[in-house]
């Protein structure tokens, strides 16, 4: 089952880019179904909108991310987060090529980035969500600071994503990451 998303996916976003690099922002939701060979249900399940399927590619993440948070589920919370976003860089280097073009084609047409801010929510709130594992009852201060080390983390993976793809292909993104996990580092540290 998690191979069978993963693979409808991929193809989502392959097709996605493809037409993209081809209209532009004037494709459509049904030439980038029609591209994948699914039916514009089956996209519909997997994003609210056209501009979204730009970042098909990162809602892959989301699985490794989930992976390798659970490998180290029993590790403080800086580890969890960082951990589970090594585990993306070394998921990208391991197929650039994808992750590359969806985000040029993304950089290259800024009226996708409605896309960009759905994704980016969704992101922000699934580390939000790791950072309270362990926390039976939250409190508002706790959730409070569960939202801004999720959108921080984000800040460091769009940052690490705009340079890796801007920067001309001299580093890997995970050595790119690895340089801006010291700046984050001391708010994963953060105790309320």
């Amino acid at each position: 089952r998690a191979e069978h998303r993963a693979s409808t996916l991929r193809r989502l976003s392959d097709a996605a880019v493809d037409v993209f690099e081809r209209s532009g922002t004037t494709a459509t939701v049904d030439d980038i179904a029609a591209t994948a060979g699914l039916s514009r249900r089956t996209v519909f399940r997997w994003v609210a909108t056209k501009e979204e399927l730009a970042f098909v590619h990162p809602v892959l993440w989301l699985d490794v991310f989930d992976e390798a948070t659970e490998q180290l589920a029993t590790a403080p919370m800086a580890d969890r987060v960082i951990g589970g976003g090594r585990a993306i860089a070394h998921f990208i280097d391991a197929d650039p090529e994808p992750a590359r073009r969806a985000f040029t084609v993304a950089l290259e047409y800024p009226d996708l980035a409605s896309g960009f801010t759905t994704v980016f929510g969704r992101w922000g709130d699934r580390i939000s969500t790791e950072t309270l594992r362990g926390i039976e009852t939250p409190t508002e201060t706790e959730r409070f600071h569960a939202r801004i080390i999720g959108s921080a983390v984000m800040g460091v993976i769009d940052a690490t994503t705009r340079e890796w793809v801007t920067g001309g292909g001299e580093a890997t993104f995970s050595e790119i990451y690895e340089r801006a996990i010291p700046l984050v580092s001391p708010l994963l540290e953060y105790t309320a």
